[in-house]
């Protein structure tokens, strides 16, 4: 294994890369854009296909995987696609994607809905990317291995990237990847591509969050039926989550990203609405103040990291001892604990994650096997946040193969 290029693979750092990726051109092909007949509901529009070839996949792959890894690697097309779904608040809007399908017209492996991790900017959406050091080359993977793969680009990107992406919240992930879901068998009838059994749900640190949202969204429905979903580092219970960060009297090496989920929740839910002064010590409310609507993770150099210094002790006392109800109810309710799922859930979580900690996979998988669930947890043993992605991906890509 060529572990100086295996690190650097590692440094796409799902949680907060602030540079676009650096890409690999890919082998155009030549199919023409096509315009969905009326009788697909939602699929609107099928961008030119783009072709990647196993031989460019493998090369990528080898960096990551031993000696021992075999994998049967054949060539993909991409196709980035216009869809009809709702937002947040359930109003009509075209959202934008991507397909990912194996080359050749064999017999689908089954489906797998990737669900992305968290973006810094648009340039980093699925629908922007190609193959490169990104979330878009994994599901490029999982297609070369014979399974059409959908990437929601979410709302706030790609075609929707006028909209604020409502980070962290619960409801954000649910319509927009299970239209595309529908939007995929649209392509696969216009295609008469036959549409596989099997389904599989898969995302990393935001996009594990996305996925068990998708996924209590999707069994509430009782239309696709879920085989397995397979879940890395996400952040399932905010409340302990929020109390456990707080609690701390030392830098956090990611609070501009709390901060981000802090500042969405404050804008679209009627009971906070509070100015920055009610959660932040001055300088740093004056400077929250003055950056305006949050849309990625605040920098380190206008804050302080440590929670202690940074925010109001009312609001610590709030958060702590439960007395500030309005935002320990909204942390209960973006939450993804309280329920039974009827497909297993296979969590992993890094046990040296100084980002999403591991105390939010322990408490999914207390809380949902008390719920009767089917679920397993692998811990990725000295492992932190970003060193635990592509080792997440490669186990499910292996389980898949």
């Amino acid at each position: 294994m060529l572990r100086p290029l295996f690190l650097l693979l590692l440094l796409f750092t799902i949680y907060s890369c602030s540079k676009a990726e650096s890409d690999v051109s890919p082998e155009s092909s030549t199919h023409e854009e096509t315009e969905i007949e009326e009788a697909s509901a939602y699929l609107v529009k099928v961008e030119p296909a783009v072709s990647h070839s196993a031989a460019l996949l493998e090369s990528i792959l080898s960096l990551v995987t031993s000696e021992e890894d075999e994998f049967s690697i054949q060539d993909i097309i991409r196709h980035k696609v216009f869809y009809n779904t709702l937002d947040a608040e359930n109003n009509p809007i075209e959202a934008s994607g991507v397909l990912f399908l194996p080359a050749e017209n064999t017999e689908l492996q089954g489906i797998v809905s990737l669900q992305h991790s968290t973006l810094q900017s648009d340039a980093m959406t699925p629908s922007n990317s190609t193959v490169g050091i990104n979330e878009y080359t994994v599901g490029a993977f999982f297609a070369s291995i014979g399974y059409l793969t959908v990437m929601s680009d979410h709302i706030g990107y790609g075609n929707t990237k006028e909209l604020r992406h409502l980070y962290e919240v619960k409801n954000a992930y649910t319509n927009v990847p299970y239209d595309l879901l529908l939007a995929g068998e649209d392509f696969l009838n216009e295609n008469e591509i036959a549409i596989p059994d099997s389904l599989y749900l898969v995302g990393y640190s935001n996009g594990a969050f996305a996925s068990l949202a998708l996924q209590q969204f999707i069994e509430d429905q009782n239309y696709f039926q879920i085989t397995t979903t397979f879940a890395g580092a996400g952040a399932y219970d905010k409340n302990r989550f929020a109390k456990d960060l707080l609690s701390q009297d030392q830098d956090l090496n990611f609070m501009g990203t709390y901060l981000w989920v802090l500042d969405v929740y404050n804008s679209i839910y009627p009971s906070l609405n509070r100015s920055w002064d009610t959660y932040l010590q001055e300088p740093y409310a004056a400077r929250l103040t003055a950056v305006g609507e949050i849309q990625a993770a605040v920098p380190d150099s206008i804050i302080d990291l440590n929670p202690k210094n940074l925010f109001q002790p009312s609001f610590l006392e709030g958060v702590l001892n439960d007395s500030d109800q309005a935002l320990i109810s909204i942390l209960d309710d973006n939450s993804v604990l309280d329920w039974k799922p009827v497909a297993p859930i296979t969590f992993y979580h890094g046990t040296e994650d100084d980002f999403v900690f591991p105390l939010n996979t322990e408490n999914a998988l207390e809380s949902l096997t008390q719920n009767g669930a089917i679920v397993n947890y692998i811990p990725l043993e000295g492992k932190g946040h970003s060193s635990a992605a592509f080792p997440f991906f490669l186990s499910v890509l292996k389980e898949l193969q």
